[in-house]
């Protein structure tokens, strides 16, 4: 006999992949923020409906939401792929979403959280990303950070939490950072000095991190997903306390709440393969977590949240990922289960929140822009009009922006006569803004498919024990790129080849950077070498040793193995570059890389090796996306 699980209530569908969503309190209303690969922010009311958008300049990548300000409605951190650092905020009167601040570094922000961990009264703003490093704000006013944290790898995620350390007498808001090559760090501020508490090397890409009481004995536990497909469970002292194995994929996401109503928490995993995974612990002071119940969609979940609705008293499960649906579903022994005696769980420090207004700068009402389009129009708002267009390159590049970025994007508001000279006579430019973005889709109303191109319902489970020993299966690569107006004009070929060719010689390469500065002395971008080495290393053909001997090395060394591999890569990249022009030549303009991307790879393809075969061809002034309308995807005259 069949048995329900969980209860499907609703599903929208996003204009692109979604990388990052959380929900955001204001007052006594509730709403879902989310973006992804579209370079927007999305505002969604209780009715499913979109309240407003905010554009950025690259994929929106992380979110994270808190009451800064203590005025009962929460402020938005969020992260971008160009490398903007973003605070906004919601203006309630008025509906719509305002920036309260921006900085930029010059690579993709990963992860970023905010919270009082110097127990001052004030939020810190905590952001990470492939720079290799971990910036920390004194409030969203600060100028510059107060602390920069660096590390050997990309700084892939961050969270602060509470919790209970024998090092101090009372329960302490600790931050924790995941890298890369698999270090984990708690850090404290104590006296206005930082101190990391203690550091452990977990081995793999630290995927997520959160913490919560999953034990059930009134203290907290730090929970991992890491790139070896396990969820890891560890002490406030980052012992081990239990190891989960992911056997379908590797876990993504991470979410602890309780969902079903016994006031004991579940473990909310989202995996590279679609699946979603509930585990729950139904004893006092134990490690026995056990898998409740799974589902199943199409592509991998990128992020989690979680939404308790007053009216109904239900905790309401809130994901999405790559297929462009954002679901929400509930668990359907909510309320049906007896609920647990627990122990008293730990309490932070209460602490008085500090008036921030005194931090804050007169221009902050008008709000702070989000894109380099509109740092543009608010220069020219300032000036009304300006003779030489140099002139606003210094402020621009002091924010943050490249020379390359800026003149791109000035390039491109010329031929949208955005910006334009008024008159010959008169020789100066101004800037006469147009509105070309268009409405996101409508919610699905009715259930999205699982597994399939035609509309399925999402699959309803028999009821599901922990996994045995089963025979393990090797993940499948979810490697993320993102657009690099950089990207030189050489073939994937001759990278590839000088990447093998310089690991045979060598044996054993010790870091990245060293395979890095190699290649780009043969006339090739730091970025295109780094998407390579990713590529080589999802496919099988290279890898990274974290244990002695350290270094990366060749997975097979048979030269005639590696030329094969090699071979049937390259075929394969000129089919989907071949099929690429042949969906463009029939369907131009295509409106969004999401749709490229599904068509072109249906089940022939791998989804990541057509979105950086696009990435190249688009680099390579073969293909370009176009802004004003008809806005889309063509082949370059």
């Amino acid at each position: 006999m069949i048995k329900k699980r969980y209860n499907l209530n609703w599903a929208f569908q996003a204009p692109e992949a979604v990388l990052t969503l959380s929900t955001l309190k204001c007052k006594k209303k509730k709403y879902l923020i989310f973006g992804g690969h579209d370079r927007n922010l999305y505002l969604m009311g209780e009715e499913i409906n979109i309240i407003d958008e905010i554009a950025f300049d690259g994929w929106c990548r992380c979110c994270f939401t808190i009451d800064i300000d203590n005025d009962g409605c929460e402020e938005i951190l969020a992260g971008a792929g160009d490398g903007s650092m973003l605070v906004l905020k919601f203006d309630e009167e008025e509906q719509r979403l305002v920036g309260l601040m921006h900085q930029k570094v010059d690579q993709k922000i990963n992860c970023c959280t905010a919270g009082d961990i110097s127990e001052n009264g004030q939020m810190e703003i905590i952001f990470g990303g492939e720079n290799q490093k971990l910036q920390i704000f004194q409030n969203i006013f600060a100028k510059k950070p107060t602390f920069v944290l660096y590390y050997d790898s990309w700084v892939t995620s961050c969270f602060i939490g509470l919790l209970k350390h024998p090092e101090f007498k009372k329960p302490f808001y600790g931050l924790l950072v995941g890298t890369k090559k698999g270090k984990l760090q708690l850090i404290r501020i104590i006296d206005g000095d930082l101190k990391i508490v203690w550091e452990r090397d977990v081995s793999k890409s630290i995927n997520d991190i959160t913490i919560g009481d999953v034990t059930n004995d009134g203290k907290n536990e730090v929970v991992i997903a890491t790139d070896d497909s396990y969820v890891k469970i560890l002490s406030s002292t980052g012992e081990r306390i239990r190891y989960i194995k992911i056997y379908e994929g590797r876990p993504l996401s991470l979410k602890i709440d309780d969902i079903d109503g016994d006031d004991a928490n579940e473990i909310i995993i989202g995996c590279a393969d679609g699946s979603l995974k509930i585990y729950h612990n139904q004893n006092i002071n134990s490690k026995k977590l056990k898998l409740k119940w799974k589902t199943e969609v199409s592509t991998s979940i990128q992020d989690i949240s979680t939404l308790r609705r007053e009216e109904t008293g239900l905790n309401h499960i809130i994901f999405g990922g790559y297929d462009r649906a954002i679901r929400d579903i509930t668990d359907f022994e909510w309320g049906k289960k007896e609920k647990l005696k627990l122990p008293k769980r730990i309490e932070g420090p209460k602490i008085k929140p500090k008036d921030l207004s005194e931090y804050a700068p007169k221009e902050i009402e008008k709000g702070v822009p989000t894109n380099l389009e509109d740092y543009i129009q608010h220069i020219f708002e300032e000036r009304n009009y300006i003779f030489d267009l140099s002139e606003i390159y210094e402020k621009l590049i002091f924010n943050g922006y490249s020379k390359n970025e800026i003149e791109e994007v000035i390039k491109e508001l010329k031929e949208q006569e955005i910006i334009r000279h008024r008159s010959v006579e008169d020789n100066f430019w101004v800037f006469e803004a147009k509105e070309i973005h268009e409405k996101v889709e409508a919610p699905i109303k009715e259930e999205i498919e699982v597994k399939a191109k035609q509309p399925q319902k999402m699959q309803v489970e028999d009821v599901i024990t922990e996994p045995g020993e089963e025979k393990e299966l090797k993940p499948e690569v979810d490697v993320e790129r993102e657009l690099t107006p950089t990207r030189e004009k050489k073939t994937i070929k001759s990278i590839s080849q000088l990447i093998i060719d310089f690991i045979r010689e060598k044996g054993l390469v010790r870091t990245q950077e060293e395979l890095i500065e190699f290649i780009t002395k043969n006339g090739f971008s730091e970025d295109v070498v780094k998407e390579e080495i990713d590529l080589l290393n999802a496919q099988g053909i290279i890898d990274y040793s974290s244990s002695s001997p350290r270094g990366w090395s060749l997975i097979s060394k048979e030269p005639e193995n590696l030329q094969e591999k090699l071979e049937k890569k390259e075929k394969r990249q000129e089919s989907i570059r071949k099929k690429i022009f042949e969906y463009l030549e029939e369907h131009e303009p295509v409106s969004s890389k999401s749709d490229l991307i599904t068509n072109v790879s249906e089940e022939k393809f791998d989804e990541d090796e057509v979105e950086f075969q696009i990435d190249t061809l688009n680099n390579e002034n073969k293909i370009t996306y176009s802004r004003s309308k008809p806005q889309g995807w063509r082949i370059s005259k």
